[in-house]
C-alpha cells in the first residue's frame, strides 16, 4: 500500500494543487514494475503501467492479478529479446489478452 500520509499530504498541497489522492496511476519499469504491482490493489490507484517487467512466478501473478482485475493496465514489453520477457507468466499473458469484445 502507498503510505496514506505521503499521498494525502502531497495531494492538493501548494506544489501539487491539482492532484486528487483518490485518482492516482502508478507505473514502473523493470523492478519498478514489480513495485507498481505491489501498490496496485490500493483503492486510490485507478490505473497501472508496467514497462519491461513481469511476474517471477505464477503464484505471484495469482496473488496480484485479483487486485487489478477491474483497473486499466498497460503493458509495454520489449519482445523476446527483452530480458524481462520470460518473467511474464502465462497467467499474466492471459490477463493481458483478456479484452471484452
Amino acid at each position: 500500500m502507498l503510505p496514506s500520509r505521503v499521498v494525502d499530504t502531497q495531494a492538493r498541497a501548494a506544489k501539487y494543487p491539482f492532484v486528487e489522492s483518490g485518482r492516482v496511476a502508478v507505473a514502473g519499469q523493470s523492478c519498478g514494475g514489480l513495485e507498481a504491482y505491489e501498490v496496485a490493489s490500493d483503492t486510490r490507484i485507478k490505473a497501472l503501467g508496467v514497462f519491461n517487467s513481469g511476474f517471477f512466478t505464477t503464484s505471484e501473478a495469482r496473488r496480484v492479478l485479483p487486485g487489478i482485475r477491474e483497473k486499466p493496465v498497460f503493458y509495454f514489453l520489449g519482445g523476446r529479446t527483452d530480458i524481462a520477457y520470460s518473467n511474464v507468466s502465462e497467467a499474466a499473458l492471459s490477463f493481458q489478452c483478456d479484452v471484452d469484445t
